[in-house]
């Protein structure tokens, strides 16, 4: 009986597809491959082991700068144009700013977080307080000292274990993240029991954030089925994801309340929030204080250990593969710093080779070619074409570093770009 129903509620669900398409596809959309009934483009997105940004590269030289599919009834607007990028994600920020709605993750509890949130109060809330701490190079500063403090780590591990290379980076920008947000020193040597139950966590949100990558993502309606019927075994994980990420945010969170406690903390992110709740007043105190701290923590390990980590390891594949811009920088270290010491933030002004060292591996090989999905919440109508609500945005972040019109050469590694 369940089952019969299921399929009639499907069935009806593809017939309102079909209308809705076909409507639709009357209006202008950018270029693109022609959609099929009911999967649209779905044999047209990046085959596995492509890199994302280079498959939808193709469809700039075929289709132009501008360019959509349609997978499912979603439409995916492709943009290569960075006026265009300009245009709609910053001066129209404002009707462009929200987050694809992944429902699998709504279910697990990770749409709540930051980086998933919708353009709402709770997104203001949460990206004010990340302000409050990060906003001017001023307040970042504050947390200099530690990362100095977590890169000699770095260097005693590989010293000492270079074998371990690439655990060692991923460990360094584990303690980093986690001492700028809880104060917290990760456990030398060994597996640190913080690292990796946010480490769990973050594996299981890549996989409840997978684009149309749960059957509740696709057919919605699968959500109000009882639970046992045939499609409906995300319920359950849904639930067991949930709780894990409530474990996790509130484990380190307890961490700092105990140390302010003891007046035992280091300055963090956390502490310094609470030490600014704790003086404000009836009128000023935001009655979701502690969940918006819990949780724009959390957003912080999640959005800055991986990039980190992988900003690491651009810079020393750029290092292996372009062995004279690694002596370059070495003369240039050696003759401003010395042999005595290591270099610090004070000296960044001196290095400006080393310095375009770094921003050339941030262009190279950017640790997001293809940025950040953003959600439409508005018809938008925009170079002669109609950009529909609900559609997801796709800056090609990696064409625009290598667009041979703005970066000569974009395929060499060549920090004097940025010398002169």
């Amino acid at each position: 009986m369940l089952e019969s129903i299921a399929l009639v509620i499907l069935g009806v669900g593809v017939l309102c597809y079909l209308y809705l398409w076909g409507k639709g596809s009357l209006k202008q959309l950018p270029p693109g491959p022609k959609p099929l009934p009911i999967v649209g483009n779905l044999r047209d997105l990046p085959p596995g082991g492509t890199p994302e940004y280079q498959h939808w590269l193709k469809f700039k030289d075929i289709y132009g700068p501008i360019s959509a599919i349609d997978i499912l009834g979603q439409k995916i607007i492709i943009l290569h144009d960075r006026q265009a990028t300009q245009d709609l994600l910053v001066k129209s920020s404002t009707r462009t700013s929200g987050r694809p709605y992944m429902r699998f993750a709504d279910i697990c509890g990770f749409a709540s977080l930051l980086n998933l949130q919708q353009y709402d109060g709770t997104f203001r809330r949460h990206r004010k307080l990340v302000h409050q701490q990060f906003g001017t190079k001023a307040m970042a500063a504050r947390y200099r000292d530690n990362i100095e403090l977590e890169s000699q780590r770095f260097l005693l591990r590989v010293l000492d274990d270079p074998a371990n290379l690439v655990q060692h980076i991923k460990t360094e920008a584990s303690a980093i993240i986690l001492r700028i947000t809880y104060g917290y020193s990760i456990s030398p040597g060994k597996t640190d029991p913080l690292v990796h139950l946010i480490e769990r966590t973050m594996d299981v949100f890549a996989a409840a954030t997978v684009l149309l990558g749960w059957p509740v993502d696709i057919f919605p309606i699968l959500q109000h089925l009882p639970e046992g019927v045939p499609g409906t075994s995300f319920k359950k994980q849904g639930r067991e994801w949930g709780k894990l990420l409530e474990t996790t945010k509130d484990v380190p969170y307890a961490f700092v309340q105990n140390k302010m406690a003891s007046g035992t903390h280091e300055r963090s992110f956390v502490s310094s929030l609470l030490e600014q709740e704790s003086t404000a007043t009836d009128e000023t105190k935001n009655e979701h204080w502690e969940d918006d701290i819990k949780k724009t923590a959390l957003v912080m390990y999640g959005g800055g250990a991986d990039t980190t980590a992988s900003a690491i390891h651009s810079f020393i594949l750029a290092m292996i593969l372009f062995p004279e811009v690694q002596r370059k920088a070495q003369a240039e270290i050696e003759s401003v710093i010395g042999s005595d010491r290591l270099p610090g933030f004070g000296d960044r002004e001196r290095l400006p080779y080393v310095n375009g060292v770094v921003k050339e591996s941030f262009r190279w090989l950017h640790v997001a070619p293809m940025g950040v999905a953003h959600r439409i919440d508005e018809d938008i109508a925009y170079g002669g074409y109609h950009i529909p609500k609900g559609a997801y945005l796709l800056p090609s972040i990696w064409w625009f570093l290598h667009d041979p019109e703005t970066y000569a050469d974009p395929s060499a590694f060549e920090p004097a770009r940025y010398l002169a």
